[in-house]
């Protein structure tokens, strides 16, 4: 049992939770944002970003999920609502 749970742990290592599609793509439209926002904006998503990356660290699917959530959410928020150049 104990073996079996080790491979089980080396597995989910192989693939880092960052490389996985809702991760990766809700830190490249939120990266892609930041550089247009000022201001208060800019900090609320500077902050998300931070807490999904932090998040992604610790490896565990339900410490991701809600900054992911929360981030995706703000992106689309800022991204509606902003005022064009």
């Amino acid at each position: 049992a104990q073996l079996e749970e080790a491979v089980a742990q080396l597995q989910r290592l192989k693939f880092h939770p960052r490389e996985a599609l809702p991760n990766a793509t809700a830190l490249a439209r939120a990266d892609s944002l930041f550089v247009e926002l000022t201001g208060e904006a800019r900090l609320r998503l500077g902050r998300a970003i931070g807490a999904l990356r932090a998040a992604l660290e610790t490896q565990d699917e339900a410490q991701i999920r809600p900054p992911r959530e929360l981030l995706v959410a703000l992106t689309e928020e800022l991204r509606w609502n902003r005022t064009p150049i």
